[in-house]
């Protein structure tokens, strides 16, 4: 699969040269870094991947491990919030693991007004809350 896209890596596994010094003989020495061919894939196609370096004990080699990320899996989306109630300035919205509200208001209106406004605002969404909890209910 990933040998037609680049032809340049044989094997599943990319092999990263760096220098460093050893401390019993201070000569250079080679280490060879893993790479899973997936985190490859995600790397040239431009994005960023987040993991963390460690060293096998078995194999002697340090292997990069990907953290296991939702939207790094082909075919995924995004859950859309669900709209609950629109607002006069702003909105009240559901997702998968919270309740979201929002309240938007110019300055210029004066601090009074804006406290105003939002006690208005949330009676409605309170009501709406309340209203939904009821119907799923019964």
């Amino acid at each position: 699969m990933g040998e037609e896209k680049y032809p340049d890596i044989i094997e599943l596994k990319l092999k990263l040269h760096f220098s460093a010094k050893d401390s019993l003989n201070s000569t250079n020495m080679r280490k060879f870094i893993e790479i899973p061919m997936e985190v490859l894939e995600c790397l040239f196609s431009g994005k960023c991947v987040e993991g963390s370096l460690r060293f096998d004990a078995v194999t002697g080699k340090i292997m990069f491990r990907a953290y296991n990320r939702e939207s790094r899996k082909p075919g995924y989306e995004r859950p859309k919030d669900k709209l609950l109630a629109s607002l006069e300035h702003g909105w009240l919205k559901e997702s998968p693991k919270c309740i979201k509200y929002y309240c938007a208001l110019k300055k210029s209106i004066g601090v009074p007004r804006i406290v105003s406004a939002m006690e208005r605002e949330m009676r409605i969404v309170t009501g709406h809350l309340v209203d939904r909890e009821i119907v799923d209910r019964v």
